[in-house]
Order: C-alpha cells, then sequence, then structure tokens
C-alpha cells in the first residue's frame, strides 16, 4: 500500500515488507538485477496473504490485472546472455538448482513481475521416462531414439520427480521462499500430446508427418505413449505444488495440429485426466492452459477443466472471452511482436487487450513467449505500463446497447445518466473524461470505445437495471464538485483509502490525491482519526513533509490534495543495498528537523518507517502517512500518551509496554532504527516470533555491523536505549558532533507550490509567487499606498471589534506606527528579514514580502508588510501573514520582529503603552 494511504488505530499497524523483506536471507537486502538500458522498474509491493494473480484467477476484485510474461527469463536479458557465456549449455542451466534460481529470479529482480515462473524445458521429464534426450544451441531439442513401435513404447518408464529432477524441487523451494507471495510461484509442464509430438518427431517438427502417422496408422501405440505422459505429468505437477509452485501452467503447444475430432481423441482426455487427477490432492491449486493457434478448439479447452485458458494472439480478446464462457479466467494475448514496435504502440495494445479482457479473471500476458532480440526496455516499458492500470477504471463490456439518449439527465435513484453516444462518432476513438464526471455517481448508456477509458478518466459504471428511464428529465447538468486536478493510475490502496496520481489541469503540477471512504470510516469509528490527520498535517508545513495542498469532500468521499513524491519510497532505496554513511547522514538530517519541527507543533508521528519515508525528484526526504499521528492535547493526567500503534520492527519499548510513554522520546526510538537500517541495510531487531522481537527490543539487543563508524555506535546508542528517560533528546541529537558534519545550515530547497489548504473550514491562503523578483533594496516614495481621513478614524481601537473573537496575540495581523522615514523602515526590515533568514521581495504599491521558503527546522512562512504614508514624517506599517504556518508566524512575531524594530516603532495599534 502506498505510503500516502490512511492507516487504521489503536493497533499495531504490521508492515509485512517491514518485517519480512528486511528479514530475508539473514535480513540483509540482496543486490538488484538491473536492466540493460540502465536502472530497474521494481517496485516491492506489500505482502498480501494470497498473491495479485491467484486472487485475480479466482475472479476476486483487484487494484488491477495482474502480469507475468511467458519466456520472461531468456535470451532477450543482458544478465541472460552474460550467464549463458559461463555456463553454454541449456540442460546445465536448467538442471542446476542455483543456475535455475538465478535465471528465474532475473526478471523478477528488474521488473517485479507478479509471477514467477521456474525456468526449465517441457522436456526436461525424458530422461527420468528413459528417453534420452539434448537441447542443441541452434538446432532445439534432439531425441537421441525416438520411439515408433509398441516395444519402444512399453521401454518409456513411468516418471518419478522425486528421483529423476530433484533440482526442480529445491529450486521452487527456494523460489518461493524469495518471492514471499509477493508474486505467484509458478512451476510447468508438457502436455501429453505435445511430448508425445517432440518424441515421435524427434525434435521440432514443421508438418508432424510422424506423429500424425503414427496417430492414424496406430493408434493404440500412440495412446499407450500418451498415457505414460498423463500420468506421469500429473505426478510431476503434484509435486511441482507440493516444493512451492502456486500455479501450473500445462503447454500444450501442438494439440493445434489437430482437428477438432482428432484433438477429442488423442489430447482432451488425458489433460482431463491429468487435471482430475491433481484436483484429488491440490483441489486450490491453479491450472493454466496454454494451446498455440487456438481458435479452432477454443470451445473445447474449458472442457478440460483447467482454471485459465491462455490465449494466444491470433484471436481476439473480446471474442475468445465470448467463446470461452464467464466461468473461466483467461490469460494473454498481446502479440510478442508489439514488443519491438515504440512505446506508445506497446501502450495502445496493453489498454486494448485488458479493455476487451474485463477486469475480472484475466492476467495478461503475451501471446507467446517473449521473441529473441527483443528490446529489453520495452520489455520494461510493459511492465510499467501494466502496472498502471487500474481496474478502478470501470471497463465497460463490449455488448453495451445504446438505451436513449439522454445528456446529463438525473435517474430516479438520485444518480446522473450520461449517454456516450453523444460524445463519440465514427471519427473519434478517444474520449478524456473531464474530473467533474468522477465524483457523480454514473449510468453509461451507449457503445464505449474499448481504450477511452485509460486516458485518464475514472469511472463508476452502475447496473442500468435499476435506471427508470421514464422518470428522468433532461436539463440537469454534472457538479463541477473537483473540475481543478485531473486523475490518473491508482497509486496506492488501503482498507479505507485510495491514492490516485493526480495533475492540477491548470498549472499541470502533479499531486498525489488520497480517496477516502466515509462510510468504512463512520463504520470502524475513526472519522475523528481522520479529522486530527488532516489537522495535523495543516499544522506541520516543512520542507521535510509532505505537504497537504487541499481537502474536498462530498456525501460519500473524503478527498486530500497532497504533495507528489516522484522519488518514491526511501525504502526502495535501501532495499538495492545499504547507503553510504555521508548519504545515511543527510537523509537522518533530514528526518531529525522534520521531526523536530512536527514536535514543536505538539505533533507525534507515532509511525515512523522507512515505508513512510518518500522522496522527491531531487531525492529530499519527505515524512509521509500522519493517519497514527496524534497531538500534545490528547496525552492523559499523567502527560503520557497510552495508544498503542507503530509497527513492530521500529516501535519503541515503553509503547509495547503499554504503561504510556512520551511521543518525542518513542520517535527518536523510530528514528534510530531507521538509521541503523539505512547503514546496516537490515533491520537492528529481527526475528520471525513476534513476541521474541519484543523481548530484543525492551532490552535493546542489537549488534552494530564492523562498517559502523564508532561515532555511529556512541550516537545509536543512545537513540536506542531502552529506558525512555535516558534516552537522547532530538535537541541534543542535533548538537551531536556527528549529525552535524556536513550539515548545511543554509536552506533546503522546497519544490512545494504552496496551494489553498482547506482544513475544517479554516483556509491557508495564498500560493507561492515564486521567486522571480529582485531583492528589495529601497521603495520609491511614488509607490508608497496613502490613507484618507476614513483609512485614520478605522484604526482606532475603538473600531477594532476583532477582541471579541481572538486575541491580540492570534490575529493574522499588526500594525504599528512609524516616525521615521520609509526609507529607514524599509531599511530596517530588510536587516531584521536577514537575522531571521526571511527572503525579502519587491511588490507594488508599498508591499513588501517577507518569505521563508525553506529551512531545516522552520516551516513554511511568507509574510506581507505594507508601509501606508499618512504624512510625510508619519507613517503606518502592516504586517500580516500571508501563508505558512499560524504559529510560527504568530511565535515570530512576538519573539523576534516586535522586539528587533523597538527603534522605529512610535505606537503599537490596537494595544495599550506603558
Amino acid at each position: 500500500m502506498s505510503s500516502y494511504a490512511f492507516s487504521s488505530v489503536s493497533s499495531f499497524c504490521i508492515s509485512s515488507k517491514s518485517l519480512f523483506s528486511i528479514n530475508r536471507s539473514n535480513c540483509k537486502f540482496k543486490p538488484g538485477v538491473y536492466c540493460s538500458v540502465g536502472g530497474t522498474v521494481a517496485e516491492p509491493r506489500i505482502v498480501t496473504t494470497e498473491p495479485l494473480l491467484l486472487n485475480a484467477a479466482r475472479g476476486k476484485e483487484v487494484e488491477r490485472p495482474p502480469v507475468w510474461l511467458m519466456r520472461q527469463a531468456g535470451r532477450y536479458m543482458k544478465s541472460y546472455q552474460i550467464l549463458c557465456e559461463k555456463y553454454p549449455s541449456f540442460r546445465e542451466r536448467s538442471e542446476n538448482v542455483d543456475l535455475v534460481v538465478e535465471i528465474s529470479l532475473q526478471p523478477w529482480k528488474v521488473f517485479r513481475p507478479d509471477g514467477v515462473i521456474l525456468f526449465s524445458d517441457i522436456l526436461t521429464p525424458l530422461t527420468g521416462m528413459n528417453i534420452p534426450f539434448d537441447i542443441v544451441k541452434g538446432k532445439g531439442p534432439i531425441i537421441f531414439d525416438p520411439p515408433t513401435t509398441a516395444a519402444d513404447v512399453d521401454k518409456v518408464r513411468e516418471f518419478f520427480p522425486e528421483e529423476s529432477v530433484p533440482y526442480v524441487g529445491e529450486a521452487l523451494t527456494i523460489l518461493r521462499e524469495e518471492v514471499n507471495n509477493e508474486a505467484a510461484v509458478l512451476g510447468f509442464v508438457g502436455a501429453p500430446f505435445t511430448l508425445a509430438s517432440y518424441v515421435v518427431e524427434g525434435g521440432s517438427s514443421k508438418n508432424f508427418t510422424k506423429i500424425k502417422k503414427l496417430a492414424f496408422s496406430e493408434p493404440k501405440v500412440l495412446h499407450a505413449l500418451l498415457q505414460k505422459f498423463a500420468t506421469s505429468m500429473a505426478k510431476y505437477i503434484r509435486y511441482q505444488a507440493d516444493h512451492g509452485a502456486q500455479a501450473v501452467q500445462i503447454f500444450d503447444s501442438w494439440a493445434t495440429e489437430l482437428s477438432p475430432v482428432d484433438f477429442e481423441e488423442f489430447s482432451l482426455p488425458y489433460l482431463k485426466q491429468i487435471v482430475e487427477s491433481v484436483r484429488q490432492t491440490h483441489p486450490d491449486l491453479l491450472l493454466i492452459l496454454y494451446a498455440s493457434g487456438s481458435g479452432g478448439l477454443l470451445e473445447r479447452l474449458p472442457l478440460t477443466g483447467v482454471d485459465v485458458v491462455s490465449l494466444d494472439w491470433t484471436v481476439d480478446m473480446a471474442e475468445g472471452r465470448k467463446r470461452l464462457g464467464s466461468n473461466i479466467g483467461v490469460q494473454g494475448n498481446v502479440d510478442p511482436g508489439v514488443l519491438f514496435g515504440s512505446k506508445d504502440f506497446i501502450t495502445k495494445r496493453i489498454h486494448d487487450t485488458v479493455s476487451k479482457a474485463g477486469k475480472s479473471k484475466h492476467i495478461l500476458n503475451l501471446g507467446h513467449g517473449i521473441k529473441v532480440g527483443t528490446p529489453e526496455e520495452n520489455v520494461a516499458h510493459f511492465f510499467e505500463v501494466a502496472k498502471d492500470l487500474s481496474n478502478s477504471v470501470s471497463i465497460p463490456s463490449p455488448s453495451t446497447v445504446s438505451l436513449k439518449r439522454l445528456v446529463g439527465a438525473k435517474a430516479a435513484c438520485g444518480c446522473h445518466v450520461l449517454d456516450l453516444s453523444t460524445f463519440f462518432c465514427s471519427s473519434l476513438t478517444r474520449l478524456r473524461i473531464r474530473p467533474e464526471f468522477l465524483f457523480s455517481q454514473l449510468f453509461f448508456i451507449g457503445p464505449v470505445p474499448h481504450d477511452f477509458l485509460h486516458q485518464g478518466g475514472f469511472l463508476d459504471i452502475i447496473d442500468t437495471k435499476s435506471w427508470d428511464a421514464e422518470r428522468c428529465g433532461n436539463t440537469t447538468t454534472f457538479p463541477l464538485l473537483i473540475p481543478k486536478y485531473d486523475f490518473g493510475r491508482l497509486l496506492g490502496k488501503g482498507n479505507f483509502a485510495k491514492v490516485y496520481y493526480g495533475r492540477d489541469i491548470k498549472t499541470g503540477q502533479s499531486v498525489a490525491i488520497k480517496v477516502i471512504d466515509k462510510e468504512k470510516i463512520l463504520k470502524v469509528g475513526l472519522i475523528d482519526q481522520t479529522k486530527r490527520e488532516i489537522a495535523v498535517m495543516g499544522m506541520v508545513k516543512h520542507p521535510n513533509v509532505i505537504q497537504l495542498y487541499e481537502v474536498m469532500a462530498t456525501k460519500t468521499k473524503i478527498y486530500l490534495a497532497m504533495e507528489y513524491a516522484k522519488g518514491g519510497e526511501l525504502f526502495n532505496k535501501v532495499a538495492k543495498g545499504r547507503l553510504k554513511e555521508d548519504v545515511a547522514r543527510r537523509f537522518f538530517q533530514q528526518l531529525i528537523c522534520a521531526l523536530e519541527f512536527c514536535h514543536s507543533r505538539g505533533v507525534y508521528h507515532r509511525d515512523l518507517k522507512l515505508e513512510n519515508l518518500l522522496l522527491d525528484e531531487n531525492g529530499v526526504l519527505k515524512v509521509s502517512d500522519f493517519g497514527l499521528s496524534t497531538l500534545s492535547e490528547c496525552k492523559r493526567q499523567d502527560g503520557l500518551l497510552h495508544t498503542t500503534c507503530g509497527t513492530p520492527a521500529y516501535v519503541a519499548p515503553e509503547v509495547i509496554c503499554r504503561n504510556g510513554y512520551d511521543g518525542s522520546k518513542s520517535d527518536i526510538w523510530s528514528c534510530g532504527v531507521i538509521l541503523f537500517v539505512l547503514l546496516a541495510g537490515y533491520l537492528p531487531f529481527h526475528d520471525s516470533n513476534l513476541m521474541e522481537l519484543y523481548r530484543k527490543i525492551g532490552k535493546a539487543q542489537y549488534k552494530c555491523p564492523s562498517w559502523f563508524s564508532p561515532e555511529v555506535r556512541r550516537l545509536l546508542s543512545r537513540i536506542l536505549d531502552p529506558n525512555p528517560s535516558t534516552r537522547i533528546s532530538i535537541a541534543n541529537v542535533m548538537q551531536n558532533p556527528w549529525f552535524r558534519k556536513g550539515w548545511e545550515y543554509g536552506p533546503v530547497r522546497n519544490n512545494v507550490d504552496q496551494e489553498k489548504v482547506t482544513v475544517n473550514t479554516d483556509a491557508v491562503s495564498s500560493p507561492n509567487q515564486g521567486f522571480s523578483n529582485p531583492p528589495v533594496t529601497r521603495l520609491e516614495m511614488s509607490k508608497l499606498s496613502t490613507c484618507n481621513a476614513f483609512d485614520i478614524i478605522s484604526l482606532s481601537s475603538g473600531f477594532d471589534l476583532s477582541g471579541l473573537f481572538v486575541s491580540n496575540d492570534q490575529k493574522e495581523e499588526v500594525q504599528f506606527t512609524s516616525k521615521s522615514s520609509a526609507e529607514s523602515i524599509i531599511s530596517k526590515l530588510e536587516d531584521v528579514s536577514g537575522c531571521l533568514n526571511l527572503r525579502v521581495m519587491k511588490k507594488e504599491e508599498g508591499v513588501m514580502n517577507l518569505d521563508r521558503s525553506n529551512g531545516y527546522t522552520n516551516g513554511l512562512l511568507s509574510i506581507n508588510v505594507q508601509i501606508f504614508e499618512i504624512a510625510p514624517s508619519f507613517h503606518l506599517v502592516e504586517v500580516k501573514r500571508s501563508y505558512g504556518d499560524a504559529v510560527e508566524y504568530q511565535k515570530l512575531v512576538r519573539q523576534d520582529i516586535k522586539p528587533a524594530l523597538k527603534d522605529i516603532i512610535w505606537a503599537w495599534q490596537g494595544q495599550q503603552q506603558h
């Protein structure tokens, strides 16, 4: 789930990725395999109880179609080619456990497919059946003694996989551990007729004359051979399942060389026999059937009893769906040759396939294996596009018919009806749905092109059976709830919220839009926690904290427009290996400064971990996910917090003890765990047994690796102190010599434009206008604003009624009068601004802007100062917050600005003078 998504409260938020992905293989990250074009497209996913591929194939609701590719481990990959130079024999590569695992994981480490298939060959069992063979480079498989008579078939032994191919079982077991349910592990076998074809033909064939001669002249001999293969392959499938395979694909590549009637005699019965035999011992094992060129046999393939039929590219996906029926899953079926095309062409074909397949029981794949010479960067693009798809995009049935021509009509149930035929004509094949349609419940009538929904619109299709056409009007228009943002792909999904990529239509700025389901959070009593999360994000405006731009709501949804962190999770960076000390220190400095700012505002995060630390496009750290945060006023009478929450591997020992804890001290403990992981590449506390993990945390039992410097060891010993009363504070951390090394005391560049933030009707106004104007040196007297008599009268404290609502210290603006000249006032303001790290900006009509858009420990803040000329030697100066943190503004005015300006102030307006 994305770090933007909503977390539950009052319970531990256990991240499987934190505990198990890092914990695997002695808790060390393994180096990734990189794409030959540079970089990696792998995005680690949170482990679920069942892989996405299995859930999709079984008809469960999934976030997107799962994707893997046949022959995804193979000759097109640079890493595989390098391995082949060292191990030129295919059989050596496919029969050595270590090599099988390494090759199988090569595409997994680069592309993160939803299925990891065993690197092997369908002929691998032949040796164990007394059929010697080899696979020769440039020629393919060669059968040394093809069986052609009954006597030859009698020599074929029954296959016992545990004796003949133990390396297959070992490899599958390792793969299952490595993949760790983040994807489905697939095994595969050859179908009886396809295996018989290779064996009888002596290898590959173009016309299959030998197998057909045997079938039509001596069918009993062929049936005897097919029966041995059927019995053996059923055993082989069970063996693979017992050793970790979660799905098995049966390849009947040459069955389509048979006519339908011959298929029913020589292939179908043996496929059914295999499926029935496997179902007796492994009823939940997912079985996939692939038959190349199966268009003429399509209706017969579901009769085998498999769960999924894999289509090749010669069958239109929509037609294939219709012919197979709705009870069976479908896999495929992009033409492998498409991967030689442009990226736009690949994208279009993927969208076409997915839209025709529908959102249920579909596994995205090619119609055959990846071809030799396929550009590796195009394979990377295929996976990127596939993972950006979303089943939130409702894909209409191809059989949708036009019911009535209505535009914006309102149905009897209160929903809106949209006749898509209004928008489409013969020359229009795509429609970019405007965001205003996103938040309405809509009916759709009329034919819909298959690919338009993938261009940015996310729409819910409602059953048209409940639509009462007779009671619909024809004048209602769609509400423009959020016309500001264009919505894109799904970024993450949690129990109560989904996060989408969005774009400001006017400015083009990228945002993350979190959509919270009101009904769900009301049911579980989290509405107050949601309000607190929104309020907290409005308070902590800092360069190293994800910014909240806007909060919107409808009757059923809450929408949070937030800063989009293009660099992804810091976890992904560490997953490639531990960081250098200076790099880790830079991230740690930014984390500590963000945390110090949050604590100064009375905000405690309580769920700090790598997954909640994001990076922007410039590599600047951003703290995210305040779903479990709390405020200082939530402390009980003992001055402590008592809600147990957080991620076990990162949580402080006093939180586990449930005796109350100091939010600032528990947060600093989590920072220590994060620092350890950044430098070591694995967690300091780890154990598969949760209680044992808690015991280690309670006693601070961890061991620093040899490469940790003495300074780091000393700092960690003070941070990971199990006694919160003696644990180092954030203020002392910031004074630590190791921490301060290389610390940039100047501002950290912040690329977030400040938009108006609406939180419970309170707005932070005015967007940041940028830094294009030069610094002020002098303001011309001619541009000063003047005050007339009515303005002067209005300044009288007797007319100021704001004190009825807020105290003087809480006012957004303050005013003072001065007998100094305008030049003196401006010069003094410039001096004060320099001392307070405020940048002075020039504006018209005597307005100065004092801006602090950056800083480690201070939040974003912009102050407008306007000078009014009452008389040539008498001026009124108004100081007002433009945007930024209100608490920081009031503190700055009270503690810094007022004392610094005392030399030029004649009187503060609205305050008694002493």
